[in-house]
C-alpha cells in the first residue's frame, strides 16, 4: 500500500502520524507535492512537500499519513 488514505494525495494537506511525529495536530499538517506515495496505484511511498506550520520542506512516506486535513 503505497499512501494510508488510497487515494492521491498531490496537491493535498494531511495529518502526519502521531506514532511518528510530535507536536500538536496543527505542527503535523504537511502539503503532499509530489512522489510516488502521493498515488495510491503505485508501489512507491516517497511523498514530497512541505510542513505548513514552518514551511520545512522535506521527504516523508506514504505510510506516516494518518488523515486528510479538515
Amino acid at each position: 500500500m503505497s499512501n494510508a488514505l488510497n487515494q492521491p494525495l498531490k496537491g493535498k494537506i494531511v495529518v502526519l502520524s502521531a506514532e511518528q511525529y510530535k507536536g500538536s495536530e496543527e505542527e503535523r499538517k504537511f502539503l503532499c507535492e509530489d512522489g510516488f506515495g502521493c498515488d495510491s496505484f503505485t508501489q512507491g511511498t516517497a511523498i514530497f512537500g512541505k510542513f505548513l506550520s514552518d514551511g520545512e520542506k522535506c521527504r516523508i512516506n506514504g505510510y506516516e499519513v494518518e488523515k486528510l486535513a479538515e
